[in-house]
């Protein structure tokens, strides 16, 4: 659990807006995709679910290096200038389309790049 503190008077029924970053250590090494539950704590003690947010750190997962997509399957030489073994990398890409999948198909806010990106997602060689 993430604790900030913020301190200020808002008028009743009205809204306000706040921003939070998110990182990964400098030393992490990969990509993550995280579904966090996200909560505000009002009047210091009553929870308030904001919902759930899905999030790639540190960056949004690219085709030809994280997910193996449906260009990929429609074509895999495209790759063969990059790797010694096409069908292994798709093995480890394809196993990565498979944990984005199950992560995307859960609800939570996402952006619009984490959005389409299931519509790319391939899962055979």
């Amino acid at each position: 659990m993430l604790s900030v503190p913020v301190s200020q008077q808002m008028a009743p029924d009205s809204a306000d807006k706040f921003e939070v970053s998110l990182h990964v250590p400098k030393t992490a090494r990969g990509l993550q995709v995280y579904r966090l539950h996200v909560w505000v704590l009002y009047d210091q003690q009553v929870p308030l679910s904001a919902g759930y947010l899905i999030v790639s750190l540190p960056q949004q997962p690219q085709d030809g290096g994280y997910y193996w997509s449906r260009t990929d399957q429609a074509n895999p030489n495209i790759l063969k200038p990059f790797v010694p073994s096409v069908k292994v990398l798709s093995q480890c890409l394809i196993k990565n389309s498979t944990s984005l999948h199950a992560i995307l198909s859960l609800s939570g806010a996402r952006s619009a790049e984490m959005a389409d990106l299931s519509s790319l997602l391939a899962y055979h060689y």
